[in-house]
């Protein structure tokens, strides 16, 4: 975080009268955050016929400047660049600040070799300029096993999708659980914020009934509260917008998107 700076507009008529005592306001600038990928399934090491299909089960969020691209990168044990294939191209799609869903590994397709150990991971970027913040997810191997009937692959698929969606279910029921806690703690938060609003608004009263005959207050035409702007009174009663940027981050829209995405990958 940058500490906060100020700022004020300077106001000059015809006649070279200028505000004597001109509203202060602040600027928080906070810092662009990178994405968040998470590889849901499957989270551990496996040995995986060479015609096998690995389906993948990815979760990917970005609030500021939203998802821009989700890849998957492999590359066999012993070599040093990547390949990499498109999950979500936001170029194309569209950016979004969230991302679910499944993306099938076809091994066959690259001619792996029984024996290769393949590591892979999901990458993700924002679309923060020029190239974008990056979140990679935790590496995991594939040890490549002799093929099989294209019988066995399509049965192993199938029962690895069935997972999946079982899995997607028990994080939407739980999602809908901490929902509801949520909202209780939302709502004694927003109670205690109007018993504090209700209290400075009393306070503010107080101190303009007792300032009604003070010249100085007279002359400068603003209410003592806004006449003390520079430490930061008014801004309190004026969220600025890096504050607003800070709130979406944990609004309650990322969780609606969250139960949106799981529940249309449940449908499928």
């Amino acid at each position: 975080m940058t500490p906060p700076r100020h700022y004020h507009i300077h106001v000059e008529d015809a006649a070279g009268r200028t505000d004597p005592d001109p509203a202060v306001y602040s600027v928080n600038v906070i810092p662009d955050q990178r994405p968040e990928v998470v590889l849901l399934d499957p989270v551990r090491d496996l040995e995986i016929p060479a015609n096998g299909i690995l389906p993948l089960l990815i979760r990917a969020r970005d609030s500021d400047f939203k998802l821009r691209s989700l890849s998957l990168n492999f590359k066999r044990e012993d070599d040093e660049s990547a390949k990499s294939e498109s999950i979500f191209d936001g170029l194309t799609t569209g950016y979004r600040r969230y991302w679910a869903g499944t993306h099938d590994f076809e091994l066959s397709k690259h001619q792996f070799e029984p024996g290769e150990i393949i590591r892979y991971w999901i990458e993700a970027r924002d679309n923060k300029p020029p190239l974008g913040n990056r979140a990679n997810t935790v590496p995991l191997n594939i040890r490549i096993t002799q093929p099989v009937s294209s019988e066995r692959v399509q049965r192993d698929f199938e029962a690895d999708h069935q997972r999946q969606q079982e899995q997607l279910r028990e994080q939407a029921a739980r999602n809908n659980d901490a929902g509801n806690a949520s909202d209780e703690q939302q709502g004694a938060a927003e109670r205690d914020r109007d018993q504090q609003q209700e209290q400075q608004r009393s306070s503010a009263g107080d101190e303009q009934d007792n300032s009604a005959d003070d010249p100085a207050s007279e002359q400068s035409g603003r209410q003592p509260q806004l006449a003390q702007s520079g430490d930061g009174q008014e801004n309190e009663q004026q969220p600025n917008e890096s504050d607003q940027q800070q709130s979406e981050r944990t609004s309650p829209d990322d969780k609606a998107d969250d139960d949106e995405a799981l529940q249309h990958l449940i449908d499928r």
